[in-house]
């Protein structure tokens, strides 16, 4: 699977030593973070669901859903920074200290 994804650019892998994600590996992770993120909070704040509900429901949706409509969620939710399990959500497009938290899941 690794070899894989490095054929599509999204990590650098080096048989028997490591994996660690490409400059647009880290951008794609960004990406599903922040859509994972925001989806959960409008799913609770929005529709009701519980909060131990909501992870299987954004996972789901997480990778159908388009950038357009994610920002819309972002808008509507009044741009949160917190997500609802009290981590960061990923800023579109920006470089920041997120890298790290991506690298650690």
């Amino acid at each position: 699977m690794f070899k894989r994804l490095a054929e599509l650019g999204w990590v650098a892998y080096t048989p028997y030593s490591g994996v660690r994600l490409s400059p647009t590996g880290e951008q794609l992770a960004r990406k599903m973070l922040r859509a994972h993120r925001l989806l959960e909070l409008y799913l609770v704040q929005q529709m009701g669901f519980e909060a131990d509900q909501v992870h299987r429901e954004a996972e789901a949706m997480e990778h159908a859903i388009s950038d357009e409509f994610i920002d819309r969620i972002d808008t509507l939710l009044g741009c949160p920074q917190i997500g609802l399990h009290g981590e960061s959500i990923p800023q579109p497009n920006i470089q920041t200290k997120q890298t790290k938290q991506i690298r650690s899941l």
